[in-house]
């Protein structure tokens, strides 16, 4: 299944809420001195990105960030299980750079992901099909988890802000 591109995924006011809370100077991002790649380690051992892990199966919600989503998680194919959902600041980069390399989310059967971006920039996510989807506000890409893909820096915005849902829909 091709990726599925969604452009204003939810309403103008809770991306409104959504946008403040994670680019707001109160939310809590946290070092990470890696990008993971297919082989899950960073391939240079330069790559770094900021993150907030929101949500992980088992545990439930692990970050107060977790209630910005819930318009987004409303709308995702009513899903059931929720495997995670982490929130990635990738710093501007002077030149496009892949951030790690393609790398599939979780080996679940049935599993779907979901990039949200939370904003607009000239970074973005190819997949290793070729297929390009463009960092755009309040847009969101859905595919099978089992479909290789990598993000790029930005290098016109001081941050890449995306948010990764990773989830069994009730379907499966």
């Amino acid at each position: 299944m091709s990726p599925i591109v969604i452009d204003n995924y939810v309403s103008f006011n809770s991306f409104q809420t959504l946008k403040k809370g994670f680019m707001g100077s109160e939310f809590p991002w946290f070092y990470n001195p890696h990008v993971l790649t297919a082989a899950g380690e960073d391939e240079d051992n330069q790559g770094y990105q900021f993150t907030n892990l929101l949500y992980r199966q088992n545990q439930g919600p692990i970050s107060e960030g977790y209630n910005f989503i819930i318009p987004i998680l409303q709308r995702l194919d009513t899903p059931n299980i929720i495997i995670r959902a982490k929130i990635n600041l990738n710093p501007r980069d002077s030149k496009h750079t892949m951030l790690g390399g393609y790398h599939t989310d979780h080996p679940f059967n049935n599993a779907k992901t979901a990039i949200y971006y939370v904003n607009t920039n000239d970074g973005w996510t190819e997949f290793e099909t070729g297929e390009v989807v463009e960092s755009v506000e309040n847009r969101i890409v859905i595919f099978d988890s089992n479909i290789k893909h990598v993000g790029y820096s930005c290098t016109n915005e001081k941050t890449r802000v995306v948010l990764n849902i990773n989830y069994l829909p009730l379907n499966s």
